[in-house]
C-alpha cells in the first residue's frame, strides 16, 4: 500500500459477510477488563508459551495459562455474537494475548491466518505448510475449514491509527487464499474502543503498523470454529464454550 497513514479512511461497524470483519463496542466492561488484566499478570513469563523481549509481546494458549480468564471475558455479548455468526456447535480452537507497549513495538505486513493448530503432524489430503514452532504444530488445512472460521479480538484498550489498530482490506477474504494482497482495494483502518470486539474473517488481509504513541494495545485474539479436523485430526486448542 502507497497510502499514507492520513489517507487511509476509517469505517464503521462493518459486515462480517460483505466487508470479513465488523466492530462491536461494548463487549466488555470496566470490571470485566480489570479483571482479565488481573488474571493474565500472574502468568509464568517463562513459559515457553511467552513471547516476549526488546521485538515482541505475546503469550499463546493464553487460555490454557491462565485459569478463570474465559469466564471472566465470557459476557452474554461476546457468546451471541459467537454464536450468531457459527451456531451453538461453535468452540474455541486458538487463544493469544498480545501486548504493543513502547518496549514491544512491532509491525506486520499484510497478510492472511491461513495456518491452524493442530495436535499432530500427519499425510492428511488436503493439508500443507506443516511446521513445528516452539512446540506448536500448524499445518494450512482445506479452504472451506478457513472459510468457517471466526477470529474475534477483544480490545482492553481503546485503539486508533496511533497505537496499532489493524488495517484491513474490506472484501479481500472472498478470494480465497493468494500470496498477496490486491493492489486495487483501499485499506481502511479498524479503530475499536476500549471493551469493544473486532470480528474478522481469518482470510481477509490485514496489517499493523507500529504504535506511534505510548498508549498500550492489549488484545485477547480468540478463534473460532464449528468444523471438526478429518482423518483423527485434533484442533491443537480446542476448547468448548462455557455455557
Amino acid at each position: 500500500m502507497t497510502l499514507k497513514e492520513a489517507e487511509i479512511p476509517h469505517r464503521g461497524q462493518g459486515s462480517v459477510r460483505t466487508d470479513g470483519y465488523a466492530i462491536v463496542p461494548g463487549v466488555l466492561g470496566l470490571d470485566a477488563i480489570g479483571a482479565a488484566l488481573d488474571i493474565l499478570r500472574t502468568i509464568d513469563r517463562s513459559r515457553p508459551e511467552v513471547m516476549a523481549g526488546n521485538a515482541l509481546f505475546a503469550i499463546r494458549n493464553v487460555l490454557s495459562l491462565a485459569p478463570g480468564l474465559l469466564r471472566t471475558i465470557w459476557t452474554d455479548r461476546l457468546s451471541s455474537l459467537v454464536r450468531e455468526h457459527l451456531g451453538d456447535n461453535a468452540f474455541i480452537t486458538k487463544s493469544i494475548y498480545f501486548d504493543k507497549p513502547s518496549g514491544s513495538n512491532w509491525a506486520v505486513a499484510s497478510h492472511q491466518d491461513i495456518s491452524i493448530s493442530i495436535d499432530r503432524a500427519a499425510d492428511v489430503p488436503g493439508f500443507s505448510g506443516w511446521t513445528n514452532k516452539r512446540g506448536i504444530i500448524g499445518a494450512i488445512p482445506p479452504l472451506h475449514i478457513l472459510e468457517s472460521a471466526l477470529t474475534i479480538r477483544l480490545h482492553l484498550d481503546a485503539t486508533d491509527g496511533t497505537n496499532g489498530a489493524l488495517h484491513v482490506i474490506p472484501g479481500s477474504h472472498r478470494a480465497g487464499i493468494v500470496p498477496a494482497p490486491p493492489v486495487t482495494r483501499t485499506e481502511v483502518i479498524c479503530a475499536v474502543p476500549q471493551g469493544g470486539a473486532m470480528l474478522m474473517r481469518p482470510l481477509l488481509f490485514h496489517a499493523s503498523r507500529r504504535s506511534l504513541s505510548n498508549a498500550p494495545r492489549r488484545v485477547l485474539h480468540l478463534e473460532f470454529n464449528h468444523l471438526d479436523l478429518p482423518e483423527g485430526l485434533q484442533w491443537a486448542e480446542r476448547r468448548s464454550l462455557p455455557t
